[in-house]
């Protein structure tokens, strides 16, 4: 991690790097963890409830498979949703950077600035980078990539047990999200040593130099 953050702020003005962070970073992780307890914990419950009340076996008997009545319309829409949302976010994020950063915060730099140095993080790709670490293509293949592993996980969770009661449904939702949850924070490691890979990088988890030279003299 402490690589990714060094390499992603290097790209852009010291004032940026943290834009250019939570659009690549933060954005996607803060909310796939949100989302991983909406529209995880909601599905795992809603089809839990559907097999403890025999919902599932009917649905058997009319020759309906409940995979494809309950779970691909739900890992539709939320494969739909889960990257406008994690966009959604992070633009309310940088948004909210401008005015914090502006005159109604610290006044450390004006919104004009701030926008004139964010427009290339957000509109314009390097020359010569990888297509993969295009920050807004970052911020949708790890959104997405955090949302199919919360509904398969969901999935797994509600259609675990054999003879599922009512009593169990609280179960399963707590265990849909926690598994969620953590599966989000292995597969975030996963995307970001691809993003340091990409070029040519040497894996996360080596020394990072974050030394700064200070003034001559000092």
């Amino acid at each position: 991690r402490p690589r990714l953050l060094a390499e992603s702020a290097s790209l852009h003005s010291p004032r940026c790097g943290a834009g250019s962070v939570f659009t690549i970073e933060l954005g996607p992780l803060l909310t796939a963890l949100l989302l991983a307890g909406r529209i995880g914990g909601s599905y795992a419950g809603d089809v839990a409830m559907m097999a403890s009340t025999s919902q599932v076996d009917l649905l058997k008997v009319l020759g309906v498979g409940p995979t494809a009545w309950t779970f691909l319309p739900a890992l539709l829409a939320a494969a739909l949703a889960a990257p406008l949302l994690s966009l959604l976010g992070t633009a309310v994020a940088l948004l909210m950077g401008a005015v914090v950063g502006g005159g109604g915060g610290f006044d450390m730099i004006s919104p004009d600035e701030y926008w004139r140095e964010m427009r290339p993080l957000l509109l314009e790709r390097p020359e010569g980078q990888h297509l993969l670490k295009f920050a807004p293509l970052v911020n949708v293949y790890r959104s997405l990539g955090f949302m199919l592993c919360t509904m398969g996980i969901s999935q797994l969770c509600s259609r675990s047990r054999r003879r599922l009661q009512p009593r169990h449904v609280p179960l399963v939702i707590t265990s849909a999200v926690v598994l969620s949850c953590l599966a989000i924070l292995f597969l975030d490691w996963g995307f970001s040593q691809l993003f340091v890979r990409l070029d040519g990088g040497e894996p996360l988890g080596g020394e990072a130099d974050f030394s700064f030279d200070g003034p001559a003299g000092e």
